[in-house]
């Protein structure tokens, strides 16, 4: 007789027919149905666990080896199987890694049996956690996390899934709030008149050119064709052979002149063309001071010149795409536009008010009426 199951609880089901509970489990990779032989839920759960519990003493994986003692352990073996099979840029695999330690180290649940991880448990490190990362972040450990148990469930290892309850959390709409036209330019003539010159040079570069920090630091003079007016730049996960090539705008080539000019003086050592543009890896602690006694509303970060770049090209009507390409996104500007919504706003506001569709209409059948005489 075809039977007809509804769903209890995690891999319990109940026949609508005869009333019976069945446990229906995914045992590597393929999934089992048995009857539990009970119409009764608690002698159901407790037949459910035992079953769960025997499918889990006995699973093997594909290398005939063991079920994992702990949650680390799972964790290793997730590494060494499956990570290396995907297909992830260097600084994602690293990323990923970097999800799974801080599994381990903030989970709780480390040294923990696998059938021991509960739902509990799980909720409990959620909460926790939620406080001190970002959303997306979280979104990512998440991720992991699952990740990581659904390959133990795969292989029989567990029976039920504690992360079933889990949502992604809601990413805020970011906010850029890069510094203005004279903002920047108190900036670097605060930077300048300390004779910081790395720091002050390092800050133009990146907003000129809508350089990431890493690109900047790691931009080379070989990699600069003032001939062709083109600079040559590893986007952000590339290989070392996959460069973009990206437009030398007018103020960036300026800069980059004067660079070169001042480290060609007999002073300063020559240059060679496989040496950094850059002498420093960052100026964090510069801006923050030059930020502080230029009176800034704010302190400005190094990303933040990023952003300036972006928004400037943007006012002065550059198309989003195009801009996009310059950023080196892949999405074709869907990310700047998700990013700069509030500006583009009120640049369509500025663009509508200097649209001008009216035309005047004259008929023929109308005679002009003198203007009125002023009263004496």
């Amino acid at each position: 007789m075809r039977q007809t199951l509804s769903r209890v609880s995690q891999n319990l089901y109940k026949s609508q027919e005869s009333g019976r509970y069945y446990a229906v489990v995914k045992v590597r990779g393929h999934q089992v149905k048995q009857s539990l032989k009970t119409d009764d839920y608690a002698v159901a759960k407790r037949k459910l666990r035992d079953l769960e519990k025997s499918f889990q003493d006995g699973g093997i994986d594909e290398a005939n080896q063991k079920p994992p003692r702990s949650f680390a352990e799972l964790a290793a073996r997730f590494e060494i199987n499956c990570l290396p099979g995907r297909d992830l840029r260097p600084t994602a695999f690293a990323d990923y890694r970097w999800r799974v330690k801080a599994l381990l180290e903030h989970s709780g649940f480390a040294k923990d049996p696998l059938r021991s991880i509960s739902r509990e448990k799980v909720e409990t490190w959620h909460s926790r956690r939620t406080a001190m990362l970002h959303p997306q972040r979280m979104n990512n450990e998440i991720a992991a996390l699952r990740d990581l148990l659904s390959y133990a469930r795969d292989n029989g290892w567990m029976m039920h899934d504690p992360t079933a309850k889990l949502k992604r959390h809601k990413i805020p709409r970011p906010n850029p709030d890069p510094p203005t036209a004279d903002e920047f330019r108190r900036l670097v003539v605060t930077l300048r008149s300390h004779r910081d010159r790395d720091a002050g040079d390092l800050v133009e570069l990146m907003a000129y050119s809508g350089l990431r920090l890493s690109e900047a630091c790691s931009l080379k003079w070989q990699d600069v064709d003032f001939d062709r007016g083109m600079f040559y730049i590893a986007g952000k996960g590339h290989d070392e052979t996959e460069r973009d090539a990206v437009p030398l705008f007018p103020a960036m080539r300026e800069l980059l002149l004067k660079i070169r000019q001042a480290r060609q003086t007999g002073k300063i050592e020559g240059i060679k063309p496989d040496d950094r543009i850059m002498r420093v890896n960052g100026c964090k602690n510069s801006l923050k001071t030059a930020c502080r006694e230029a009176r800034l509303r704010r302190n400005f970060t190094h990303h933040d010149m990023r952003r300036y770049f972006t928004t400037r090209c943007m006012e002065q009507g550059v198309p989003i795409r195009t801009l996009a390409g310059w950023l080196r996104h892949k999405d074709g500007g869907a990310l700047l536009l998700r990013t700069y919504a509030a500006h583009q706003d009120k640049h369509s506001l500025e663009m509508a008010s200097k649209i001008n569709l009216g035309v005047k209409v004259e008929a023929d059948n109308v005679v002009p009426m003198r203007a009125a005489k002023a009263n004496a």
